[in-house]
């Protein structure tokens, strides 16, 4: 006597579809969460630069993004000089010491004349904006990331 037992799965054609979807989805969502985390870098770095008489150097914090990568890229020029404080200010002494002699004078730069120039450097002290808002940033991409895997699972 021979027993036949008949399994029937249902849902499986779902069940394999869901699992070739997940993949691009987690991809999708994954990219979307970068992109919110360089949102955030961003607009707490514009929150923290120093905003001066013009304020451009927090305008010119922006996002890049390409297929693969987000970015968070400040294009001002001396942005390099503020976050780290070593600001090239440097004043040639022979300036002082012109104006000490004749106040009323405009300096003349002695390099024209074929002089080895001497320079005072009057560093400014570091005002940080990108490494502050990078650390708040990582402190909240684990939520971040959380949210887009919860949203690419459930969908």
């Amino acid at each position: 006597m021979a027993v036949i037992i008949k399994i029937q799965l249902q849902g499986w054609d779902s069940t394999l579809k869901y699992f070739e979807t997940v993949p691009k989805k987690i991809e999708k969502d994954v990219m979307f969460a970068n992109e919110e985390l360089a949102r955030f870098i961003q607009r707490s770095a514009r929150a923290k630069a120093s905003r001066g008489w013009t304020g451009y150097l927090a305008s010119t914090i922006m996002v890049q993004s390409t297929k693969k990568t987000v970015s968070v890229v400040v294009t001002a020029p001396y942005s390099a000089y503020v976050e780290t404080g070593k600001h090239p200010k440097v004043i040639p002494i022979e300036y002082f010491e012109q104006h000490m002699s004749s106040p009323g004078t405009r300096g003349i730069d002695t390099r024209t004349l074929g002089m080895k120039p001497r320079a005072w450097v009057f560093p400014k002290p570091a005002a940080p904006f990108m490494a502050p808002a990078i650390q708040s940033g990582l402190a909240n991409f684990p939520k971040i990331l959380s949210r887009a895997m919860n949203k690419a699972l459930s969908s």
